[in-house]
């Protein structure tokens, strides 16, 4: 690869990517201006002419610039989002996985400035879950619709996401976006509660393999305690209870000792 007119190995790109990722995370949105100046250089390494692995970096590297500096964004999504709108005719599994996180986060941060651009979004994701071979690639497109009804439920067809949203859970490769449908059902749990007592059975499954296997998620105090709040909510409702019961009836003993520990 060339970088600003030096030619360089793929190790030191992704070296520079991990500086630039790490320089966002420590100095957040004041990573913005110092970035504006690389910006229109580093965009290049995403567009279809160039590998695809430098592409997937270019991408991934967007994400996490995006995720601690939120005010990129708005700097520099002009040019971003249809780098990995065109990224998806390249077909590549490891790609997509990294597009459709970087449109999730996008979703999340950018909130308003994104709402126009829903449609063509949840239109990537679509085709990333239908076609892709890995399954972490389905699981960033399936985590990215859920930052989406998080963030703005009312700009999308919801009811028409919702079902085969909880059809494709609990995620079969990144496993470290448990915590994001999660969260997204707490979310939908507290202002869709006709949505989710329709599939209140399916929706407490998931909650309870969430605590279950908390260590294997990775799910964190921040997600934590927010859903065991909500299961003992449910508990406190006799059809709630009853349905837990049924549920951790079909756990092991192992997994059932924990369930308690974690409701007590």
């Amino acid at each position: 690869a060339e970088y600003m007119g030096v030619q360089m190995s793929g190790t030191v790109f992704a070296h520079i990517i991990d500086l630039l990722q790490e320089l966002a995370k420590q100095c957040l949105d004041g990573f913005t201006a110092f970035f504006a100046e690389i910006h229109p250089h580093f965009v290049k390494y995403g567009g279809t002419d160039h590998e695809i692995e430098e592409v997937t970096q270019t991408i991934g590297a967007y994400s996490k610039i995006f995720r601690w500096a939120p005010s990129s964004i708005r700097a520099f999504a002009e040019d971003v989002f249809p780098m990995i709108l065109t990224s998806l005719e390249l077909g590549d599994d490891e790609l997509n996985r990294n597009g459709a996180y970087c449109l999730g986060i996008m979703c999340e941060y950018g909130k308003e400035l994104i709402y126009s651009e829903y449609p063509k979004i949840l239109a990537y994701l679509q085709e990333v879950n239908q076609k892709a071979d890995l399954a972490e690639a389905k699981d960033n497109a399936i985590a990215a619709v859920c930052r989406i009804i998080y963030t703005a439920p009312d700009r999308i067809p919801l009811q028409q996401l919702f079902t085969p949203l909880l059809s494709s859970l609990p995620l079969k490769g990144d496993l470290l976006e448990t915590k994001t449908y999660i969260k997204c059902l707490l979310f939908l749990t507290q202002t869709h509660g006709d949505l989710i007592q329709a599939q209140l059975e399916t929706v407490v499954a998931l909650y309870i393999d969430a605590l279950v296997n908390k260590e294997k998620y990775g799910l964190k105090e921040k997600i934590l305690t927010p859903l065991i709040a909500m299961m003992k909510n449910i508990l406190n409702d006799t059809a709630g209870k009853a349905l837990v019961e049924n549920i951790a009836a079909k756990l092991s003993e192992e997994q059932q000792g924990k369930l308690v520990a974690l409701l007590k």
